[in-house]
C-alpha cells in the first residue's frame, strides 16, 4: 500500500472528508487529493500533523506498520539507561540500641554487653 492509499484509508476510518481533513491541517482540499492520488507528497511537518489528526503513528502512516519496529533488548536497555545497573539490595538497618540489646557491634565498633 502506498502513502496516498494509507492517507485515504486512515482519513476514511477517522471519518473525515478531504475537505474536513484539509481544514484541520490548514491546506487546500486539492492538496489532500494530490497526496491521496500520489501526485504530490506532504512535507515532514504535514506528515506529523496528519498522523496526529488521524490518530495514528507516523510509522503507520509512512511505513504501514501498526506497531513500532521491534527493538533489540540490548538497545532498549541502552535507551532507558538500565544496561549496567544492578538491582539494589535492600539492607535491613538495625538501630544502635537494638544492636546493643542483641550483643551486636554498633557502627562505632564497640560491643557493649546488655
Amino acid at each position: 500500500m502506498l502513502l496516498g492509499e494509507r492517507i485515504a484509508s486512515y482519513r476514511k476510518k477517522a471519518g473525515y472528508s478531504q475537505e474536513g481533513l484539509a481544514e484541520q491541517l490548514g491546506v487546500s482540499r486539492q492538496a489532500v487529493s494530490k497526496w491521496e492520488t500520489g501526485e504530490a507528497t506532504p512535507d515532514a511537518e504535514r506528515i506529523i500533523a496528519l498522523a496526529k489528526v488521524l490518530g495514528v503513528t507516523t510509522d503507520a502512516l509512512l511505513l504501514g506498520r501498526e506497531e513500532p519496529a521491534p527493538v533489540h533488548p540490548g538497545e532498549a536497555a541502552r535507551q532507558t539507561g538500565d544496561c549496567h545497573r544492578r538491582p539494589r539490595r535492600r539492607r535491613h538497618r538495625v538501630s544502635a540500641r537494638a544492636r546493643h540489646r542483641c550483643g551486636l557491634r554498633c557502627r562505632a565498633g564497640c560491643r557493649e554487653p546488655r
